[in-house]
């Protein structure tokens, strides 16, 4: 089941005394599902909210929806926001830095995986008594790391 993308808390005012909330979790893709039989408007608010479109798209496809084009405005005010900007640049920095180690790591990994199989292939030449630039050209291991093998 996919994470809600926004939740809403409302306070439920008969059982204020005892301070219970309700919940909804929206699922953007749900909102603009049209299996689902949702009001023409949450559906609007949820296509809007799902928009990959920028600022500039927003208002020209919201032209006339004074609505649409107030929210557009906000956004675009809160967009100008330093804070928030340097907090995404934030945000952007270290998902970048956490994919790139992780693509690191695979490449390493891969790497090493190479290597071994090299070693393994060389220690079966050794065996079968191949000559030693046969081995190095075929696993591309140099001459000492052929000979450590050797030795083992």
């Amino acid at each position: 089941m996919k994470e809600p993308i926004l939740t809403f808390t409302t306070r439920c005012k008969e059982l204020e005394e005892h301070e219970l909330y309700t919940s909804y979790h929206v699922i953007l893709e749900n909102i603009t599902n049209t299996n689902y039989n949702i009001d023409k408007d949450v559906r609007k608010f949820g296509e809007f909210l799902n928009s990959k479109l920028t600022i500039g798209e927003l208002k020209v496809k919201y032209e006339g929806d004074e609505e649409y084009m107030d929210i557009a405005r906000k956004v675009e005010q809160f967009m100008k926001d330093n804070n928030l900007v340097q907090y995404y640049d934030l945000e952007a920095s270290h998902k970048f830095e956490v994919e790139d180690s992780f693509n690191t790591g695979k490449k390493e990994g891969k790497k090493e995986e190479r290597i071994t199989r090299s070693m393994e292939i060389a220690k079966n030449l050794l065996n079968l008594n191949i000559d030693l630039s046969t081995i190095m050209k075929s696993t591309g291991l140099s001459k000492q790391e052929i000979m450590r093998l050797q030795e083992n």
